[in-house]
């Protein structure tokens, strides 16, 4: 009884150690061959050859993304600014005291 108890845990204990190695072996192989975006892609217009990235372009939309974002918060600064009016309805129960 007791060795068959051993045996179990044995092959358990294997099947957990090679679940890992097979967990660690796909991180190796992930961690060593490059990314599909690296060996296959379209060529972008804000790289010049070669894959460098240009820097002028990329603060170009930078600065049109922080314009854009400056815009919504003007919008809600604008918003809060302005008297706010609430209306209660109903009184949340137990409230009323």
């Amino acid at each position: 009884m007791r060795q068959a108890r051993t045996q179990l845990q044995s092959r358990a204990a294997t099947r957990v150690l090679l679940a890992l190695n097979g967990a660690l072996a796909l991180l190796l192989v992930m961690q060593w061959s490059p990314p599909a975006s690296v060996t296959a892609g379209p060529v972008r217009a804000d790289r010049a050859p070669g894959g460098i990235i240009n820097p002028a372009d990329q603060r170009r939309e930078m600065i049109a993304e922080l314009r854009r974002v400056s815009a919504k918060l003007d919008a809600l600064q604008e918003a809060f600014s302005k008297p706010l009016e609430v209306r209660v309805v109903e009184m949340p129960p137990g409230s009323g005291d």
